[in-house]
Order: C-alpha cells, then sequence, then structure tokens
C-alpha cells in the first residue's frame, strides 16, 4: 500500500487531512506532519525524517505534497530523500491543494507511474479558476443553451 504524507506550515496539512476525510472518509494512508513555531525547523526536519523511514519500512512507497515549492516543509523532504537515495519509494509533489490531494488518493497504486503522475497534476492545474462576471456570465448562457 501506498502511504501519503502531508507536510506544510503549522495546520495547513492537518486541515486539508481533515477536509480529504470530510470528502472520501477516513483515509489510514494519509499522514501529516507540520512545521510549528514551537519546533522550530531542525526538530522538524528530525521528526520528518523519522517519520518518512517508518513509512517506508519494507520498502514500501510514499508519495510526500508539500504546500509550498521551496519552503522549508519541501526543502527539509527533498534533503531527506537525496541524502538518503529514497527516489526508489517516494515521490514528492508541491503545492498541495486539495483537487491535488484527491486525485493522488483516487489513482490510488496508479499514482505510481510517470504518466499518472502527468495527469494527476494537470487536473489539479485545471482545478484552479477565478470566477468572475465575464465567466459567470458565459457559464450561464450555455446552461440557457
Amino acid at each position: 500500500m501506498t502511504s501519503i504524507l502531508l507536510i506544510s506550515h503549522e495546520g495547513y496539512a492537518s486541515g486539508t487531512k481533515k477536509a480529504v476525510e470530510l470528502i472520501l472518509g477516513e483515509q489510514d494512508n494519509v499522514d501529516y506532519h507540520e512545521l510549528t513555531g514551537e519546533k522550530g525547523i531542525e526538530i522538524f526536519k528530525d521528526e520528518l525524517n523519522i517519520k518518512i523511514n517508518q513509512l517506508i519500512k519494507d520498502k514500501n512507497n510514499l508519495i510526500i505534497v508539500s504546500d509550498l515549492k521551496n519552503g522549508t516543509p519541501y526543502n527539509c523532504a527533498l534533503s531527506i530523500i537525496a541524502s538518503n537515495d529514497l527516489w526508489d519509494y517516494t515521490h514528492l509533489f508541491t503545492g498541495m491543494n486539495l483537487n491535488l490531494i484527491l486525485e493522488i488518493i483516487m489513482a490510488d497504486e496508479e499514482v505510481l507511474k510517470e504518466e499518472s503522475q502527468k495527469q494527476i497534476l494537470l487536473t489539479a492545474k485545471e482545478g484552479l479558476f477565478q470566477m468572475n462576471k465575464k465567466t459567470w456570465d458565459k457559464q450561464c448562457s450555455e446552461q440557457e443553451e
């Protein structure tokens, strides 16, 4: 079973997990780890290293999703993966949003395939949208047709 680890600045990963479970029900394979002001970066990284190694024990696959590219959680995960050569078991995504997490979960084991990962990212990006008067009017006129 592939594990999913959400990593972020304080509150974001835990909130995203709660939102996912509101939509899909309990997700035993989804965990999170957050950088907090109380712990600091070194403790966060040490705990993240332990968590990653626990999740990939017995060569299990791990999907890590961070909130922000080049943010501290992302940089810590990247450092752990690279310095321990965990590339065979881990896949690191960034730009966490609900669309992305739902797509990863729904893809199940297919998420490990490069082509599926490209499609997951494309679908997550397509979920970004700005509603304004022009797009609202267009949507309303299309519904009337």
